[in-house]
Order: structure tokens, then sequence, then C-alpha cells
């Protein structure tokens, strides 16, 4: 079972969005966030969750 399915994060850490997480990225302003793909813009991606 994966977390998109079971409700158990890891969640997106962009604010207000409650999708699963799909990456982590090195945000410029902000270091290394877990986000959704929709939220991860062209930051980097450090690594898939």
């Amino acid at each position: 079972m994966s977390s998109a399915t079971d409700r158990f994060g890891p969640f997106c850490g962009a604010l207000g969005c409650r999708s699963a997480a799909d990456v982590v990225i090195r945000h410029t302003e902000h270091g290394k966030r877990t986000v959704c793909e929709e939220h991860a813009g062209d930051d980097e991606v450090v690594r898939d969750v």
C-alpha cells in the first residue's frame, strides 16, 4: 500500500495542499521541501519520495 492510498503521509509541504508527496526539491528560498509534482515547479529535484 502506498502513502497515496493509505492517507498516512508523507504529504506535500506546500501551504494548503493535501496531495501525497512525490519528490524532495531544493527550494531557492526555503531549502529542502517535500512536495507533490504539481508544486515542484522548476526547482531541482533532490530525490523521489
